[in-house]
C-alpha cells in the first residue's frame, strides 16, 4: 500500500470512461500513489481488467432509496464511502469524476490540509445547489446560501478529517434533504463542508461545457472536466473536439501498470499561478473581452516605446553635451557654434 490514493467511480455503462481516466493519470500525471475504482453494480468479469492492472476495487452497496426518483444518477453517492474509516489507511485521497482528462501532475493536490475543491463555474453560489433557491435551513441549521459553492467532480482530502460517523452524517444529510437537492452528492458535501473547504486553483477542474470548440493551445491546464451541456457532444463521442485525445488515452490503457511509475516533470508554483490566472480570466470573461485586454496591453507598451524613441536621442545628446562641456569647454563652444 502506498501513501496516497486516487479514486474514480463507475457503473457498467462507464467502464471505458474509467479506463481512459486512469490511463490519462498514469501517462500524463506520473501518479505515485495507489489507484482505486468504486464499483457500482459492475459484473465481476468486467472488474478483472482493473484488478489485473493493479487498480484496487471497492464494491459499493447502493445508497439509493427504493421507490425514489432522482434528478441525477444516484451512483454519484458512492463518493460518500471515501469518508469511512477504512480509507484512513492512506494519508491523502484525490477523487476525480470519470468524465475527465488529466493532462499533467497532480502531486500538489496531496498537500491539502483538510478538504479542498474548485469553485463551481455554473453553480457559483450555494443556493443553486437546491431546487428552492430561497431555502436556507437544512437539518435545523441556517446557512448563508450566497457563499461560493464547490464542484464535487474533483476534490482532495487529508484522511485525518474522517471520523467514525462522517459517512453516516453525509448519508443523513442527503436522505433528510434529498427532495431539495438538485445536485445530489455536491449539495450534500457543500453543506457538510460549509465554510470549511480550501479553494484549489481552477486548472485542476476546468469545466469544458462552455468550450465546445476547444481551448486555445496557449492555455494550459491539468484537469479538464467535461460537463455536457444540452445540445453538446459528450467527450467520448466523435463530434467532441477532444475525442481524439480521449480515445488515444483509452487505447493506451492496456499499457497501464500501477507498479511502474512514469517520470513526469512537476509544475512549478509559478507555472501553476500564471496558468490559473489566465484560465480564470478565460473562463469568467468572454474571448472578446480577453482579446481586448491583450490588445490594450500591447498597445500601451508600444506607446511607451514610441515615447521613449521620441525623447531618447534628445536626452542622450544633452547628456553627452554636459560631459563634453566639462571635459573640454573649447570643444563644447565649437560644437555649439556649428549648431
Amino acid at each position: 500500500m502506498k501513501k496516497d490514493l486516487l479514486v474514480t467511480l463507475a457503473n457498467y455503462n462507464y467502464l471505458n470512461q474509467a479506463k481512459q481516466l486512469f490511463s490519462s493519470v498514469y501517462h500524463n500525471a506520473g501518479w505515485k500513489g495507489d489507484y482505486m475504482l468504486l464499483s457500482h453494480e459492475i459484473p465481476d468479469e468486467e472488474l478483472k481488467w482493473f484488478e489485473s492492472h493493479g487498480i484496487l476495487v471497492k464494491i459499493c452497496e447502493s445508497l439509493r432509496l427504493d421507490g425514489v426518483d432522482y434528478y441525477y444518477n444516484p451512483v454519484v453517492l458512492d463518493k460518500f464511502y471515501l469518508f469511512t474509516p477504512e480509507f484512513q489507511k492512506w494519508s491523502n485521497i484525490i477523487f476525480l469524476d470519470c468524465d475527465i482528462i488529466v493532462r499533467g501532475p497532480l502531486e500538489k493536490l496531496t498537500k491539502v490540509k483538510k478538504f479542498a475543491a474548485v469553485a463551481d463555474l455554473y453553480s457559483k453560489k450555494l443556493k443553486t445547489q437546491f431546487f428552492d433557491a430561497e431555502k436556507k435551513i437544512f437539518n435545523g441549521k441556517t446557512y448563508d446560501t450566497n457563499v461560493t459553492a464547490f464542484n464535487s467532480g474533483v476534490f482532495s482530502l487529508r484522511t485525518e478529517i474522517i471520523k467514525e460517523n462522517t459517512f453516516d452524517e453525509l448519508v443523513n444529510i442527503f436522505n433528510t434533504n434529498r427532495e431539495d437537492f438538485q445536485f445530489l452528492d455536491q449539495a450534500t458535501l457543500n453543506l457538510y463542508f460549509y465554510k470549511k473547504w480550501e479553494h484549489l486553483p481552477y486548472i485542476y477542474n476546468v469545466f469544458m461545457a462552455c468550450h465546445e470548440t476547444g481551448l486555445p493551445k496557449i492555455f494550459k491546464c491539468l484537469v479538464m472536466h467535461f460537463i455536457t451541456a444540452p445540445g453538446q457532444s459528450k467527450l467520448w463521442e466523435e463530434e467532441n473536439p477532444y475525442f481524439n485525445e480521449w480515445i488515444g488515452n483509452l487505447e493506451k490503457a492496456d499499457d497501464f501498470d500501477a507498479d511502474k511509475v512514469l517520470t513526469i516533470k512537476q509544475w512549478s508554483e509559478l507555472k501553476i499561478t500564471l496558468n490559473n490566472r489566465i484560465l480564470k480570466r478565460l473562463i469568467y470573461r468572454s474571448t472578446h473581452s480577453m482579446a481586448n485586454d491583450i490588445y490594450y496591453f500591447f498597445k500601451s507598451r508600444w506607446q511607451t516605446f514610441r515615447h521613449f524613441l521620441s525623447w531618447a536621442p534628445e536626452r542622450f545628446a544633452g547628456f553627452m553635451g554636459r560631459i563634453i562641456r566639462k571635459l573640454s569647454p573649447a570643444l563644447y563652444r565649437k560644437l555649439k557654434r556649428k549648431n
